[in-house]
Order: structure tokens, then sequence, then C-alpha cells
């Protein structure tokens, strides 16, 4: 059953369901591995996923149909966006020891 129309350029291309959420699940983990910085060997590891797990998701091969579920992904997001509060509270707590020690000095 076609679900979807994309419009490409003009023209209208029926697109199957199926083929819309391999492509976004290929979207979403580049956009994850791109957001770190990470090559898919790096990512895999980070994350305890075999590297060639990672390929699967992010290949168009009929060969490799391995989707990961939503939930999945969104753990992997939410880890990610804890990871960068983490990072920015870590910046801030490291900005306010310099002032004191600024201040201590200044006594």
């Amino acid at each position: 059953m076609s679900d979807y129309i994309i419009n490409n350029n003009g023209s209208e291309i029926i697109v199957e369901r199926d083929d819309v959420k391999e492509i976004d699940v290929r979207e979403r983990v580049r956009a994850m591995r791109a957001k770190l910085a990470l090559s898919q060997a790096k990512f895999a590891e980070k994350f305890s996923i075999p590297k060639r797990t990672i390929e699967c998701w992010e290949s168009k091969s009929e060969s490799s149909r391995t989707i990961p579920n939503d939930y999945v992904l969104k753990m992997i997001e939410t880890i990610i966006d804890y990871e960068e509060e983490i990072n920015t509270l870590r910046q801030e707590v490291t900005k306010l020891r310099k002032q004191l020690d600024d201040k201590g000095e200044n006594s």
C-alpha cells in the first residue's frame, strides 16, 4: 500500500511507508553520528552496538533490512542530549571555579 507522496521538483513520487521509515532511520542515525562527529566504528563502540549493525542501519541495500525500533533510537538520542547538557554544566562549573579562584587571589 502506498502511503506517501513526495513532491520532488514538481513531480510526484509514490513511496511505500516502509521505505519512508528506512530513510528516516538512516537519516536519524547519520545525524546522531554527525552531531558527535564519530565514525561508524566509534559510534558503535560508544553505544556498545556492533559496527555491522550501524552499517546496516545506515545502508540502502536490500540485503541489509535491519532497522532499529523507535525506542532504541530515542534512547540513543536521549543519551546524546544528556551528554551535551552535562558538558555545558561542566563548562559552567569550570567558569565559576575560575571566578572564585580569581576572587581568592585578589583578597
